[in-house]
């Protein structure tokens, strides 16, 4: 067969081929369909949740589940944006109707993101169970368990599923106490974190988010879930391998009297094949051991030897010895190992032992590796060992008994300790656990007897005086500014005189908010070291409770579970009735639905939004009730305008209410599919506690991150931008949301005036109804247009359902029809049967007799016994005529376009009586008019402070009119109210923010885009109309070109134009010469620019000049080597257009050298040195770039300095930097 070969401009192919994959991300992920409302991975994960039988009446399933088997089956894409688009069904500030019923951390309205899905710790923890310190890799073999576990504010649930997760990369977190944990990165634990007001509350943080010096939650509940019965050991009894061996009488259980010995023996004894064997110094330890073998090894003989010491001044000693061998491996088999002292541990059925038993242990290993120091100020009670995982198992033991410990390496010894201190925790030790030494006895008693004193420094509340202080506006010589309450002993002590001052000051009852922290006791400590480490095997438990959590090396740990939700059962009612079309999954092993039944119009209901190529989506969630009730308008008048229908529908019902202000402009949206309509938060004003009056936000814009909001409110009052408000603080509970604004004067309305023009407290809601047609064709849909594709949808589904129930009404009617046959002819039938061989003879002769079918015959051979009795064949006959009646209706149904309507009105309205809701969004007709609009066109001046406030100025005014002083320095731009301000991001996000919105009003910068909340800005410039490019650099040295098209976007949450590497790629790519330590690579610079040559400057005193030969990439590539560094960061990109390279040094250093000094080079070299990191001497280099001699240059610190750069001195580049200036905060170039 031959070929034929066509010529393309590979222009041309290229165009078509970037068209079709554009076209394929736009259908297979980006749009949602019209008909169902729903994007595939959306479609996807109801469906494989549907497939797991996760109705609302089911338990719920980790979503780590739900996730892995969508991916598994038929999302053959990225884990992550498949369990954001499941955290988000889940969401009910994110959809008015959510289709996912979730359990756990979903994400919350301020930002917070959702607990990762799939998070497990290593095998090594241990988990308090009912059992006791139970391994988690050790709990179970199977994936059902049934056992309690210890939960957060002491609680005790059940964990009723174990999971194997397999190998995973780990991060161990370590605190100051020496406290640790493993597990993976997006594994969940409680920590204590300030919010906005100052106030102490408690928040998940996964483990890659946790930071050095952040506070995690240690649990020390004392009393709580311990083990009721002592351990069985007759499992352990050694086998018999020969007669010669003799049989030892030996213990039932694990004992107080064995766990003595374990103590013991592990501290200060030695076990080998042949022997064990105990020394000690002192007498009355070596009879107490001798007491305690022969009461639980009666005939095991123990041999005693009395030793000299061999060393100058040591005390003679006592040696114990049993070579009973069945005795010995009995020891063995429970846990005491043949080990160094460096790889010991505490056997698992001490771990899993009562309280009572776990006693004697640890007052034995104490005895022996354990002692007492004092000092003047402090007292230590200790143990040591070489070996780090003994103790750390201690001290998680120590904890069950209400005791914290610090647990660290003695250098000098070479020797881990673990420490006992603080008054508290030795009387708990002296109470529950003691020493066997009266020695150690009395040096504990009379320590605690002369000091009566809590002196910990590190057992306290953070946070909590900072924020009472706050609150009360204390003075020194007050109560508050006087004592240190947030220690335990202190709280419970002043606890009700602090409630007193701030009692009508916060929401919470104060005596309950002290309360809560009392109760709990929790131990607050601080992160010291973070480490990254290989993959390991790790474990999960699923906890059934409202919260999922568990406590595991005194850490509290959490998980997420999710099932549908009722109306979700809605969206997939009738799918196993031939009501939609199946296709092969990704690999073609099953099959899965193009689209969902759906009884209810999704895409209204919920809404959506999306980012596909050339084209968006924004949809706004509505009204259930209302889109029933136009629906049904539609079925009875398909003639009816859309302006008619919104006198049902009156516009977007926000899950978050708020206030819509819009008539013409939102009929436009609806009859366009596309248009703005303001949104506005509900207010109200309040009389305040304290008197005046206070307003009250209850109700925020849909989309909008509370915390973020509050934010803006407190930066606004604290700039004097609105200096009438006194103070903001949050007071949301899980009833509502509450933000509080306590103002200086009775004039609310002007106040609020400028809270909705600087702040997220109002918004533009911009609609775009865009979707995807019969689930392929993009269309531009109006709202009726919506509620029509959906009607039609529902039409054929109807069809089709009606089809598929006659067809198996028929079906059954057809066999009844044969039964009753029989019945009528029941002697005949059964004489025919007997006759026949065999089934298949009887099954010829009933055919060829009663003139019937296959399927009837094989029916009334499968007839059994019961059915000849008078009541079952009136069933028989009764259920026929039901189908016949049956068969008739559906057929009338399929028959007639009008009876399907009628059915799905009928179905419409029965899901309005079981969801209908009231409203939740007020409309408003009136129009809010945007200043912005009739802006005219001219040049202005924009400055932009250094706290990101932007204000506009008349392009005459002067510099130093505008840059005062350092407290009000920032950046210049001479500009037009046409331009845009670019803005960049650290985590490589570029936005664009139109110049007029700053023309009325000063708006803070970060008010007018979307940052992530781990994200900053780290940059503010406008492109030239002549700019081509951008060149982007990062702070480990990588740069990038990119077309400056692809960065441009209307978004609100910006365009990422840099894939930025994060410290565990550096280690894996081994890129040594990056001074990487733990910290991720992030955005350092970006220019603008049509063609040039570029300067590299680094921290530490190098520069880079070369040419611009980098390759252009796209949006997602992570760039290229452009600078080698070593124990340095890139601190600045210029351009090498300039006469001079000018640096500046924040303690008034000035460095001016000639361009032409510097030799252009191919990128990826070292550069030049140009000065000496000397920062006692300089300071912190803050300006480097080349610059023109016409230029001006202003010097921003206590004062601002005026500088000509033509005056300024020219040095070699081998000089130092010259003091010119006092100390400086900022150059500005003009």
């Amino acid at each position: 067969m031959s070929e034929t070969i066509q010529k393309k401009e590979i222009s041309e192919e290229l165009r078509q081929s970037y068209l079709d994959y554009a076209m394929s991300v736009i259908v297979s992920r980006a749009l949602p369909d019209a008909r169902d409302g729903l994007k595939p991975v959306q479609r996807r994960l109801l469906f494989a949740m549907k497939e797991l039988g996760l109705w609302s009446n089911a338990k719920f399933t980790k979503c780590a589940n739900i996730v892995g088997n969508t991916l598994a089956k038929y999302h053959p894409h990225g884990d992550t944006a498949c369990y954001d688009a499941l955290a988000r069904m889940a969401q009910d500030f994110s959809l008015r109707y959510p289709l996912i019923w979730g359990q756990g951390n979903f994400g919350s309205i301020d930002g917070d993101p959702p607990a990762a899905y799939r998070y497990c710790l290593t095998g090594d923890a241990l988990v308090a169970t009912g059992e006791g310190l139970q391994r988690i890799d050790a709990i179970s073999e199977k994936e059902d368990i049934n056992i309690k576990v210890l939960s957060k504010d002491g609680q005790v649930n059940s964990a009723l599923k174990w999971f194997d997760s397999g190998e995973h990369p780990i991060l161990k977190i370590t605190t100051h106490k020496g406290y640790s944990v493993k597990g993976t990165h997006n594994h969940p634990i409680l920590t204590l974190q300030q919010n906005l007001s100052g106030k102490p509350i408690f928040a998940w943080k996964i483990l890659e988010q946790i930071l050095e010096n952040d506070f995690v939650v240690i649990d020390r509940s004392e009393n709580t879930l311990w083990s009721q019965k002592e351990v069985g050991v007759k499992k352990y009894y050694p086998e018999i391998k020969s007669k010669k061996t003799k049989i030892r009488i030996l213990p039932k259980t694990l004992n107080k009297d064995l766990a003595f010995l374990l103590g013991a023996l592990i501290s200060e004894g030695f076990i080998s094949d042949r022997k064990i064997e105990f020394c000690n110094t002192d007498g009355v330890w070596i009879e107490e051991f001798e007491k305690k073998w022969k009461k639980v090894f009666p005939d095991s003989k123990l041999h005693k030897f009395l030793r000299k010491s061999n060393s100058f001044g040591k005390k003679e000693y006592a040696r114990l010895e049993c070579h009973c061998i069945y005795t010995l491996e009995f020891l063995r088999n429970i846990g005491l190992l043949s080990v160094k002292s460096a790889f010991k541990t505490i056997p698992a059925t001490i771990l899993q032992s009562p309280k009572n038993v776990v006693t004697e242990f640890l007052k034995a290993y104490f005895e022996g590796d354990g002692g007492t120091a004092s000092g003047e100020k402090r007292f230590d009670l200790f143990c040591c060992s070489s070996g780090s995982k003994i103790l750390q198992q201690i001290q998680t033991m120590l904890l069950r008994f209400g005791i914290d410990s610090s647990h660290r390496f003695d250098k000098s010894r070479n020797l881990y300790g673990l420490f006992v201190r603080g008054q508290s925790n030795l009387i708990k030790f002296q109470q529950e656990i003691g020493f066997i030494s009266e020695r150690k006895i009395k040096k504990l008693k009379n320590y605690l007897s002369r000091n009566n004193k809590e002196f910990s420094k590190t057992d306290y509340i953070p946070f909590l005086s900072s924020y009472i202080r706050n609150i009360v506006k204390y003075r020194d010589n007050d109560f508050a500014g006087k004592h240190n309450f947030d220690r335990y002993n202190l709280l419970e002590k002043n606890a009700s005189r602090i409630a007193m001052l701030v009692e009508n000051k916060i929401s919470l009852n104060p005596v309950f908010f002290f309360s809560s922290f009392l109760l709990n006791h929790y131990l607050f400590e601080k992160v010291s070291k973070i480490e990254t480490l290989p993959a390991q095997k790790v474990y999960s438990l699923r906890v059934d409770s409202e919260c999922h959590s568990f406590v595991a090396n005194g850490f509290i740990n959490h998980n997420t579970e999710a099932k549908l939700t009722k109306i979700a059962e809605e969206v997939l009612i009738d799918i196993d009735k031939e009501t939609v079309d199946f296709i092969p999954n990704y690999d073609n092993t099953k099959k899965e639905p193009v689209v969902l039944p759906s009884n209810v119009p999704t895409l209204l209901l919920n809404g959506s939004f999306g980012i596909a190529v050339g084209m968006t989506t924004n949809i706004p969630p509505h009204n259930l009730g209302e889109i029933v009730d136009a629906a049904s308008k539609i079925l009875d008048n398909p003639k009816i305008t859309t302006a008619e229908l919104l006198k049902t529908i009156k516009g977007p019902d926000f899950p978050t209410g708020g206030i819509v202000y819009g008539g013409k402009s939102l009929l436009k949206c609806y009859e366009e599919g596309r248009g703005g309509v303001v949104v506005r938060g509900k207010t109200s004003i309040e009389e305040g506690k304290r008197g005046g009056e206070n307003i009250i936000i209850t109700e925020m814009p849909w989309q909008t991150n509370k915390s973020e909001l509050v934010k803006q409110i407190a930066m606004l009052s604290i700039e004097k931008i609105i200096p009438e408000i006194k103070d903001v603080r949050d007071e949301s509970n899980r009833v509502g949301v509450r933000v509080v604004i306590e103002t200086k004067d009775g004039n609310n309305g002007n106040i609020l005036e400028k809270l909705y023009k600087l702040t997220d407290l109002q918004k533009n809601y911009h609609y775009n109804l865009f979707a995807l047609e019969n689930g392929i064709q993009p269309k531009q849909f109006s709202l009726k247009d919506l509620l029509a594709d959906w009607i039609k949808h529902r039409k054929e589904v109807v069809y089709r359902r009606t089809k598929f129930e006659l067809e198996r009404a028929n079906e059954r009617a057809h066999i009844l029809e044969g039964l009753e046959k029989a019945l009528a002819n029941i002697d005949e039938v059964i004489n025919l049967i007997k006759k026949s061989k065999n089934k298949e003879e009887a099954k010829t002769n009933l055919i060829k007799r009663f003139k019937i079918s296959d399927r009837q015959a094989d029916a009334i051979l499968e007839l059994p016994l019961r059915t000849l009795t008078t009541l079952e064949r009136d069933r028989i006959l009764k259920e026929l005529e039901e189908k016949k009646k049956l068969s008739k209706h559906l057929q009338e149904i399929l028959s007639s376009s009008k009876k399907i309507e009628e059915v799905i009105r009928k179905e419409l309205y029965e899901i309005k009586e079981k969801f209908g809701d009231k409203r939740r969004t007020e409309i408003i007709s009136a129009e809010i008019e945007e200043k912005s609009d009739a802006i005219e066109e001219k040049d202005v001046v924009l400055f932009i402070n250094q706290k990101g406030l932007a204000k506009i100025f008349d392009i005459d005014t002067s510099v130093e009119k505008i840059i005062k002083d350092k407290e009000n320095s920032g950046s210049i731009f001479f500009t037009n109210t046409a331009d845009k301000l670019w803005v960049v991001s650290k985590n490589g996000k570029i936005f664009q923010v139109p110049i007029n919105n700053f023309y009325f009003d000063t708006k803070y910068l970060e008010s007018q885009i979307l940052l992530d909340k781990d994200d900053s800005i780290i940059k503010t410039f406008i492109p030239k109309s002549t700019d081509k490019y951008l060149f982007i650099v990062t702070k480990l040295g990588f740069g990038k070109k990119l077309e400056i098209e692809l960065a441009q976007s209307q978004k609100r949450t910006g365009t990422q134009i840099a894939k930025l590497l994060k410290s565990k790629a550096f280690e894996r790519r081994k890129i040594n010469e990056v001074n990487f330590s733990s910290k991720d690579d992030e955005i350092c610079d970006v220019i603008s620019y049509s063609k040039n040559n570029f300067l590299i400057f680094t921290e530490n005193g190098s520069v880079l000049a070369f040419k611009d030969n980098i390759p252009l990439q796209g949006r997602a590539a992570k760039g290229v080597r452009v600078i080698k560094l070593k124990n340095d960061n890139v601190f600045s990109l210029g351009v090498f257009e300039g006469d001079s390279i000018l640096m500046a040094f924040s303690k008034g250093f000035w460095k001016n050298i000639l361009a032409e000094e510097l030799k252009l080079q191919n990128r990826g070299g070292v550069g030049v040195r140009v000065f000496d990191s000397n920062k006692e001497k300089l300071g912190t280099l803050i300006f480097a770039n080349s610059i023109l001699k016409d230029k001006t240059i202003f010097a921003v610190g206590n004062k601002v300095s005026k500088i000509i750069p033509s005056n300024l001195k020219i040095q070699k580049r081998i000089h130092q930097p010259q003091k010119l200036t006092e100390s400086i905060q900022k150059v500005i170039i003009i």
